[in-house]
């Protein structure tokens, strides 16, 4: 079984339950860690077969920058559903 790690993708936000945190927003840290088939998926050495990091990067962004959670978990779970559609 293989692994992506993506630690420490920064972003700034709009997400939280505060007025303050809504209206100015912060810097957060997203770290993506996926597991896959490496075994099956790099076989043929084809880039479709395979996961790429910058559309991971950019499902995270999209995501993270693009809508507003009350809760960092809804934040968490919304990346989650994204990255599992793709």
């Amino acid at each position: 079984m293989g692994m992506i790690k993506l630690p420490n993708m920064r972003f700034y936000t709009y997400n939280g339950v505060f007025d303050e945190e809504k209206k100015l927003g912060q810097q957060i840290s997203v770290d993506v860690v996926i597991h896959y088939p490496i075994e099956t998926a790099v076989r043929d050495d084809d880039l479709n077969t395979t996961i790429s990091y910058v559309d991971i990067y950019e499902i995270v962004k999209d995501v993270t920058t693009q809508q507003s959670f009350n809760l960092m978990e809804s934040l968490a779970n919304a990346i989650l559903m994204a990255l599992l559609k793709q």
